[in-house]
């Protein structure tokens, strides 16, 4: 349901809220039932070459799985992209 549709025919937007809060509780118990008691597995993990030789720093910093490789490089971009950009201000502003 979109934004404008509450806005326009004056309803209460708490009780909007809740009935999508409902709706997307019970979507996904009907959904994702299948997948409870399911066997997850994870990626492999990814040895970086020589940084992960290094004494008591290779295994914490270069021994992962790659979301964790991925999050090295997605903080300073959520950082540069919330502080040096339009989008980041407008953002901002809005919470």
């Amino acid at each position: 349901m979109h934004a404008w549709v509450v806005v326009y025919r004056n309803a209460s937007q708490l009780a909007t809220g809740l009935a999508v809060l409902f709706m997307a509780l019970g979507v996904t118990s009907l959904y994702g039932a299948s997948f409870v008691s399911s066997d997850l597995h994870g990626f492999t993990p990814w040895r970086v070459p020589l940084l992960g030789g290094i004494r008591l720093l290779g295994p914490t910093l270069f021994d992962h799985d790659p979301l964790v490789y991925l999050s090295y490089a997605a903080v300073p971009a959520t950082w540069f992209c919330s502080f040096r950009s339009r989008w980041g201000l407008l953002i901002r502003t809005a919470v």
